[in-house]
């Protein structure tokens, strides 16, 4: 039990596989090591051993209890991710109702839980290979008590390997038309970062270097929820694709549910072909462990339609049961894209009964780009709608490195969000609103009749319609010392140099070892020392620091030559002026 808790899960609590049904299998043995313990009265000389090594298995316990918690939908089902049995599985409505970071997953989930109408949004970028998905960087929302941009989930059908866990299935980017790599080595994929006010913005980025090594030098998403409930939130959506001659963006609909889908904004006419590279062969699997060569996903792609789109594009989709409900889809097409509405399969509806699988379709969309060496930005705000919907609009404008969106909601209200691509930008811009000002990494402001209600940023300044929010991106520094000591709500502490603000507890602690590869952790509290700052993590540090080494003593183990580890923490700052300049984070809201 020892060696297996000490080497065979993350430092956050998480198996090594990230499916949830294969964790808990895996976390119920153990328990059940413990229920024969029961009872056992140890040698005298080995009972403090024996005490010790129970009292960390409640503690692995109560953490991934915590995760599992975490990564449930409203209605409690777990989000159908990897090899997870959706909707089949459903572990009760989850006590957390704030957005939560996963680091050993690499999953965020984004939501404002404690709504009349729940909303979630996530972002799934786990590392590993065992049973797992091929989807990167992948998305799904929840609102108005459905799946409405979904994953398909764990499938034993003949379409398992060549079309659900390939992923053109899933909501993210295909590369020169073929499935993405895993992160096998748990080196590649790294969250960069996490961030919540606990209400109405909750903001993630993370990328992977595995995903197509060799073709693309950036393979990044940003996704940030913006509103209070399903019928007031909508989801900022920023793929950045760099290297390869075909970029792939695609949105699937509801796998549980039939859904009737229509395209604004450009001519679609029919498109007599396939998205399958030219020479492709395709011979249709027999059974599940069949169909996992890596061009095969796009042949499932049918009945296509096309048209091409330089400006804006909306995507309409709602479900058939509830014309009313659904998702609105406003995408920057850009210059050289092709929009593809298509049939894909839902598989879910099958269940497990290989005749049943040609019955069961869903829209799907598809944005293709393709050239030498693209350089691609996929810009598009998701919004759930329950009848028109609030979003009237998008327009984006790509600075110098950086980005302004602009979400239109009805004729006099806007949301303008800006991000840098790859650090802080400055720009001072003239808008319908008057001037507005950045400089940050990541911010957006609401202007509602011409007045700002609302501003959230990680940077140093934000001005617009007449409200001026000013704060710190954050801090950095080394890391001095490692502990592993319980308390609190904590199961460990690093100590680092500088002071850091007590307040700062909104965004994740992001950690890089001397390799680069990098961990995040959730900061539970932070501690003033005499010389710099403790910060207490809810999760095991993973690490040591001896001899001339780091050494990752959570999965996956190994020594790295070196002992600087470095940090960074940024900082959310918020505004709603009227609320004497800011607002309060709840309980936890940076984990």
């Amino acid at each position: 039990m020892n060696t297996m808790m000490r080497t065979m899960f993350h430092h956050d609590g998480a198996w090594p596989e990230p499916s949830m049904m294969y964790a808990r299998m895996s976390v119920y043995h153990l328990d059940e090591v413990v229920s024969v313990l029961k009872g056992y009265e140890p040698p005298l000389e080995s009972a403090d051993e024996v005490r010790a090594c129970l009292e960390e298995h409640a503690r692995l316990r109560a953490a991934f209890e915590d995760i599992e918690d975490a990564c449930r939908l409203p209605n409690g089902s777990p989000i159908p991710v990897n090899d997870v049995w959706a909707p089949h599985s459903n572990y009760g409505v989850p006590k957390e109702k704030h957005s939560r970071l996963v680091p050993g997953w690499q999953i965020a989930m984004l939501r404002r839980g404690d709504a009349a109408e729940p909303v979630c949004a996530w972002l799934h970028n786990a590392p590993g290979s065992g049973h797992r998905n091929l989807d990167p960087c992948s998305i799904g929302l929840y609102a108005f008590g459905k799946e409405l941009l979904s994953d398909i989930g764990y499938t034993h059908t003949k379409w398992r390997h060549a079309w659900a866990r390939a992923t053109a299935s899933h909501n993210t980017v295909v590369v020169n038309g073929i499935n993405s790599g895993t992160d096998a080595s748990f080196m590649e994929n790294r969250i960069r970062l996490f961030a919540t006010d606990g209400r109405t913005f909750h903001i993630v980025e993370a990328e992977s270097n595995a995903a197509y090594p060799g073709v693309t030098s950036r393979y990044r998403r940003t996704l940030a929820l913006v509103g209070e409930d399903s019928s007031d939130a909508y989801l900022i959506d920023v793929f950045q694709v760099h290297g390869g001659r075909q970029h792939e963006y695609l949105l699937h609909a509801s796998s549980d549910e039939p859904s009737i889908a229509r395209v604004e904004g450009i001519d679609m006419r029919p498109y007599d072909g396939t998205l399958m590279n030219p020479g492709t062969v395709f011979v249709e699997p027999k059974g599940e462990s069949e169909g996992g060569e890596p061009h095969l996903g796009l042949w499932f792609i049918k009945d296509l339609s096309a048209g091409r789109a330089d400006g804006e594009v909306v995507l309409d989709v709602r479900l058939a049961s509830a014309l009313d409900v659904g998702t609105r889809s406003h995408l920057m097409g850009g210059r050289g894209t092709t929009i593809y509405l298509v049939r894909s399969p839902q598989v879910r509806p099958a269940q497990e009964n290989d005749s049943e699988l040609d019955k069961y379709w869903r829209p799907t969309l598809c944005a293709r780009r393709q050239g030498e060496n693209l350089k691609s930005v996929f810009i598009a705000v998701h919004e759930p709608v329950k009848g028109e919907g609030k979003v009237s609009s998008i327009s984006a404008r790509e600075l110098e490195d950086g980005l302004l969106l602009v979400i239109g909601r009805g004729p006099s209200d806007r949301d303008y969000f800006m991000m840098g691509y790859e650090g802080p930008v400055e720009f001072r811009e003239e808008t319908p609103d008057g001037p507005l000002e950045f400089s940050g990494s990541w911010g957006l402001t609401r202007i509602e009749g011409g007045r700002c209600v609302e501003a959230h940023m990680i940077g140093d300044r934000l001005s617009a319609a007449g409200c001026t929010l000013t704060g710190t991106a954050g801090w950095c520094g080394e890391v001095r010392a490692v502990g592993r000591e319980p308390a609190g709500g904590s199961r460990g502490f690093l100590d680092v140099d500088g002071r850091v603000d007590p307040s700062a507890t909104r965004c994740a602690l992001l950690v890089e070892f001397p390799d680069r590869t990098c961990r995040a952790y959730n900061v539970v509290r932070i501690e003033p020392l005499a010389q710099g700052t403790r910060l207490r993590l809810a999760e095991t540090p993973g690490f040591e620091v001896e001899e001339g080494k780091v050494k990752l003593v959570s999965f996956p183990q190994r020594t790295i030559e070196g002992t600087r580890v470095t940090w960074s923490l940024l900082h959310l700052s918020a505004l709603r002026p009227g609320t004497a300049g800011g607002i309060a984070a709840p309980p936890h809201a940076g984990r």
